[in-house]
């Protein structure tokens, strides 16, 4: 680990830090994991925080409910029979299916992967 260098602003101290790297990486589920995390359970978000692994761990399950995201969306697009030709004859339907999709997928990824 690095050790800790300060610079001095009148009486004192203030510590150099820097951006953590992976936090560019950082998405919607990610966010998601770490603001759920945080309201469960502080004390293990300030370990990991402090440990430097809170970041990896979020973008870790960021990747998975993004892969999850991706296949669950297509498997209901098909069992609701979403198309592209349903898209060109009634958008309104297309868009109310879609985001019904979506809903879905996002209730299943806070429960299966976010909130474990």
């Amino acid at each position: 680990m690095e050790e800790m260098t300060y610079h001095k602003e009148g009486d004192y101290l203030i510590p150099d830090m820097k951006p953590e790297p992976l936090a560019d990486e950082l998405r919607f589920w990610g966010e998601q994991y770490i603001k759920y995390k945080r309201k469960s359970n502080r004390a293990w978000v300030v370990c990991h925080k402090m440990n430097g692994t809170l970041l990896p761990l979020a973008i870790e399950v960021q990747k998975s409910a993004e892969e999850m995201e991706k296949k669950e969306t297509e498997r209901l697009m098909k069992e609701y029979e979403v198309t592209t030709e349903l898209h060109n004859n009634n958008p309104l339907e297309w868009v109310a299916r879609m985001n019904k999709i979506k809903a879905e997928v996002r209730s299943m990824i806070m429960e299966e992967i976010i909130c474990v």
